[in-house]
């Protein structure tokens, strides 16, 4: 099916604001987790702070290729343009798991600390 030439047009945009989504969620919650680091260890295990921070400086490095990617994709020509938007889409999606891995630990861990209060796991 073929795209009508505004949805071209478009699609640059979004993709470019998608990414800067991913980059300040990701870099927020690295700059978050550090400030409060205090805070965070006399809630959770240490372990489950590491994997949160883990995750999204995974997760920032990630978004960051992914704009170079979209940069690389919209000065280049049609060849090398589709390869640096498969590179920038799967940089995309890495950013987007390493973000959810990182909520799902921090969430973990904050569930296993509530039931297993002495218990440093």
């Amino acid at each position: 099916m073929e795209e009508s030439k505004e949805e071209l047009t478009l699609r640059p945009i979004h993709e470019a604001f998608l990414i800067g989504v991913l980059q300040a969620v990701s870099g927020g919650s690295v700059m978050a987790a550090l400030s409060q680091a205090d805070r965070l260890v006399s809630l959770l295990a240490t372990g489950w702070l590491l994997l949160f921070v883990t995750a999204m400086g995974v997760g920032v490095i990630a978004a960051v290729l992914a704009a170079l990617w979209h940069v690389k994709a919209t000065v280049r020509g049609s060849r090398q343009e589709y390869m640096s938007s498969i590179r920038m889409r799967l940089s995309m999606y890495v950013a987007c798991c390493a973000i959810v891995v990182g909520m799902v630990s921090l969430l973990a861990g904050l569930w296993v600390m509530f039931f297993f209060p002495g218990d440093a796991i």
